[in-house]
């Protein structure tokens, strides 16, 4: 995979292990995949999905499963920062740990082509306000990216905020938004109706079943 050309499309789609062997039989054929992963300059579209991507998360005590979840988090970050063809990024249904999206913000607000991304879905992460507003911060300088999808978190107030900004910046060219299923009150959606005045990019945008 990592010396692949034509592959255009990935998914990952992790499986539970409940048996030790289970594990140490697979560890590493994973480990030799991220690393491969990492190095491919040929995805374009990538979908992630009910894979553990926390960072020493404390309630793993086996320190193999640490020692993995940390390189697999390593190598798909360095895939992210370097691949310049990355269109269409979903990562669905992994939990993901407030010390995974601060890594996340931190490879997207840092990857020097940010021209190339048009999707970004985040669906059923257990996003709340405070991982919300650092990854919406970091997508601030991707002039490109026309889809966002933030459904099924916890995103409220705090992310409406940071939502805001974005929405009604002059350099978004943002159609779609995508936040059904979370905790938006009736403040949160004030603010993002002000912010809709002043977009004249969106098309069409998602609520429903919000507080």
């Amino acid at each position: 995979i990592g010396q692949s050309s034509h592959l255009k499309k990935l998914l990952v789609k992790g499986e539970s292990m409940e048996w030790e062997e289970d594990f140490k039989r697979t560890s590493c054929l994973l480990a030799r995949f991220c690393k491969g992963f990492a190095q491919n300059r040929s995805v374009e579209h990538l979908m992630i999905r009910c894979c553990d991507l926390s960072v020493g998360d404390i309630s793993v005590r086996d320190p193999t499963m640490i020692k993995l979840q940390k390189f697999s988090v390593v190598r798909m970050t360095q895939f992210c920062q370097q691949n310049i063809n990355l269109r269409s990024l979903k990562i669905e249904c992994c939990d993901l740990k407030h010390k995974s999206t601060r890594v996340l913000a931190m490879v997207l607000a840092r990857k020097s082509n940010k021209n190339s991304l048009r999707r970004f879905d985040l669906f059923d992460n257990e996003i709340n306000d405070v991982a919300a507003k650092e990854l919406i911060e970091s997508l601030y300088g991707y002039a490109n990216l026309e889809e966002l999808a933030l459904g099924d978190n916890r995103v409220g107030i705090g992310g409406c905020r940071v939502l805001g900004k974005l929405i009604s910046s002059r350099t978004t060219c943002l159609r779609q938004l995508n936040l059904q299923n979370n905790e938006i009150d009736d403040n949160g959606i004030a603010i993002l109706t002000r912010a809709f005045i002043d977009n004249a990019t969106l098309k069409e945008v998602n609520l429903s079943f919000n507080c």
